[in-house]
């Protein structure tokens, strides 16, 4: 496939995202994670690990800052307010119910986990890591207390996983609090991706 056809495909699905899972609800421009299920009595459900600014970046050279340049400035408005428990961290999934109105999303674990650790990664690629200063604080923090940087956090609780965060993970802290990296790929799917990411856009 040329060049060219690849454009073509990229402008379908960047017209895709913005007419099927764009949505402008409460005067703010919302990304759905997916086309079912992410709205429910008048409030929506977002993935914060879905606030991919490189990406709106780009999308916003291709097509115009129209749609992309607000759905990038509402993520950056949401990040920064909902955040939760002891160490105010952004949660997997969280529900929208108006501006500054934010809660961990009913029917999903109150964690952040496996979703919101790839939030720091593209807050760091959107030069945007101030919004994650709080997930720093919390690493170092676990570190500093001799303890490994847990695979999740309950965030009403403060339960810890039991287990520390993939080689993927590791590798986004790497880059936010200076640790060191990791050896190897990781032999598993998610946590190789993470590091392959990791290189890619830091």
């Amino acid at each position: 496939m040329g060049r060219g056809e690849w454009r073509t495909r990229s402008a379908a699905i960047r017209a895709a995202i913005r007419q099927r899972l764009v949505v402008d609800r409460f005067g703010m421009k919302l990304l759905l994670p997916g086309l079912e299920g992410f709205q429910q009595n008048g409030r929506v459900i977002v993935n914060p690990s879905y606030f991919i600014w490189p990406a709106f970046r780009s999308f916003a050279e291709w097509d115009g800052p129209g749609v992309w340049q607000p759905l990038a400035d509402d993520a950056t408005a949401i990040l920064a307010q909902a955040r939760f428990g002891q160490y105010r961290l952004p949660a997997d999934w969280v529900e929208v119910a108006g501006p500054g109105q934010y809660a961990l999303a009913p029917g999903h674990d109150p964690r952040f986990g496996f979703d919101a650790i790839r939030v720091p990664l593209y807050a760091m690629a959107g030069h945007r890591t101030g919004l994650v200063q709080p997930v720093a604080d919390f690493w170092r923090q676990c570190l500093a207390q001799g303890q490994p940087i847990p695979a999740w956090i309950d965030l009403n609780t403060g339960e810890r996983a039991p287990f520390a965060v993939s080689n993927g993970g590791a590798a986004i802290a790497s880059k936010l609090i200076g640790t060191k990296p990791p050896l190897g790929l990781a032999p598993e799917y998610f946590g190789a991706s993470l590091q392959m990411l990791v290189t890619a856009l830091t």
